[in-house]
């Protein structure tokens, strides 16, 4: 199993209530907007990769409203239990507490695989690992949406990103760099 900050894996009480509370004030600006981007049709397949406390994932059931489902995946089994109680009794939504490495996801099946503040957490050794477990995911077509911070200490430089990605063949498009955070789209063909 990865090693990940114990914010992420194991949160304690107030860091839980720290995060939704700011999920809650800002949710619309952040996640809103970030997954509408993807211009979903409603019946695809996608992975919400490090669904956390279920902001995205949310938004992306919402957005599957002609039979499309999302898996919401979390190496944390606490925010996995915080997810399920805020989000049940949606349909389209699956729950899945592993390490993608691990999960038993089958290969080419999703449509779109969701990053949103991720990959970053990821340990440096892990991570061209976990992003070619990834882009066996993707159906020929697929694609990941991603946005990851790029502040020093807490993000990754997106050169970073594009060499992880350009390893495992997935084509760059779509990219909207900010001065925090940097938002890009990379394709499966073939």
């Amino acid at each position: 199993m990865m090693k990940i900050e114990r914010a992420f894996v194991n949160p304690t009480r107030t860091q839980i209530a720290l995060v939704l509370l700011i999920s809650n004030l800002t949710r619309r600006l952040r996640y809103h907007r970030f997954i509408n981007d993807i211009n979903l049709k409603g019946d695809e397949l996608v992975l919400d990769f490090g669904s956390g406390w279920g902001d995205n994932t949310r938004y992306i059931s919402d957005a599957l409203d002609k039979g499309g489902r999302v898996i919401a995946l979390d190496i944390s089994s606490k925010w996995q239990d915080i997810i399920r109680k805020r989000l049940r009794g949606r349909k389209n939504i699956e729950y899945v507490s592993s390490d993608v490495r691990t999960a038993g996801l089958p290969d080419s099946s999703f449509d779109v695989i969701v990053i949103h503040y991720v990959l970053h957490e990821v340990p440096i050794e892990d991570r061209q690992p976990t992003v070619k477990e990834l882009a066996s995911k993707l159906k020929p077509g697929g694609f990941i949406h991603m946005r990851e911070p790029t502040k020093k200490g807490h993000g990754m430089p997106i050169e970073e990103v594009r060499s992880l990605m350009s390893q495992v063949d997935l084509k760059e498009s779509l990219k909207a760099e900010k001065k925090a955070n940097f938002q890009v789209r990379y394709k499966r063909c073939g």
